[in-house]
């Protein structure tokens, strides 16, 4: 009989115990959730607020609106005496520099948001266009420098530059890629769709005008690049068939 109640107390104890491990594994359990659930709650509250704070570090730069299109986002130093200094980053390097405010449109402050106006509506002067029809004019152009890209003129220029040199007399050769260079901007400009800061801007004339004016360049400059290249190839190309003389 004692030697019963010794193995009863013995498995009453185990059995308490068994109790006392699962309780401690549960206990365990609940603490890995309660503390993966804090987890959860501390990223879902402020993970918005660091990105928010690190957007407006970013829009804390200042943005300068050139009258030919250009954008440079960097920090105004000093705009005193109609000349502005900048400093801005270039190929992870800083620049500073200074610019006469009449080749400014504008200045957006990221401080603060506001932006003042370089520009003025002045038709004895020239400036013919009000502030916002200007300031469509410069997305215009800026819009062109970024997504116009006029390849088809390169080649053309470059097929034309090198028949030049190789079929025609060495006098005349660059007459056909200065011709072509005419050529190409005969036809109506297509604006990139895919790289606008907004379609709503298509409906605006002076935006076009913008887009239309660094559009032409462009095709100027691409057709004779591409000209002047086939004619070097081309007299080359000659002179190894000995249709030219060193």
């Amino acid at each position: 009989m004692v030697y019963l109640k010794r193995i009863a107390k013995i498995k009453s104890f185990d059995t308490h115990a068994v109790r006392l491990i699962n309780s401690a594994r549960r206990c365990g359990f609940l603490f890995v959730c309660i503390f993966t659930l804090m987890i959860k709650r501390f990223f879902l509250l402020f993970l918005p607020l660091i990105f928010c704070l690190a957007a407006n570090s970013q829009n804390t730069k200042d943005s300068l609106w050139f009258m030919n299109g250009e954008l440079v986002v960097g920090d105004i130093i000093d705009s005193t005496l109609d000349v502005v200094t900048y400093k801005f980053n270039m190929k992870k390097k800083e620049r500073q520099l200074k610019t006469e405010g009449e080749r400014l449109f504008s200045i957006k402050y990221g401080s603060n948001g506001k932006e003042y106006f370089y520009y003025e509506f002045d038709s004895i002067s020239g400036n013919i266009f009000t502030v916002d029809e200007t300031r469509y004019f410069v997305y215009g152009e800026y819009d062109a420098k970024r997504g116009y890209k006029p390849r088809w003129d390169f080649i053309g220029g470059f097929l034309v530059g090198t028949a030049s040199a190789i079929f025609s007399p060495s006098v005349i050769a660059p007459a056909g890629p200065i011709a072509f260079t005419f050529i190409v901007k005969i036809p109506k400009i297509k604006v990139n769709t895919k790289m606008l800061l907004s379609k709503e801007y298509l409906k605006k004339d002076t935006y076009l005008m913008g887009y239309e004016l660094i559009a032409r360049k462009k095709k100027t400059l691409y057709s004779l690049t591409g000209g002047a290249i086939g004619l070097g190839v081309g007299l080359v190309t000659a002179i190894l068939l000995g249709q030219r003389n060193l």
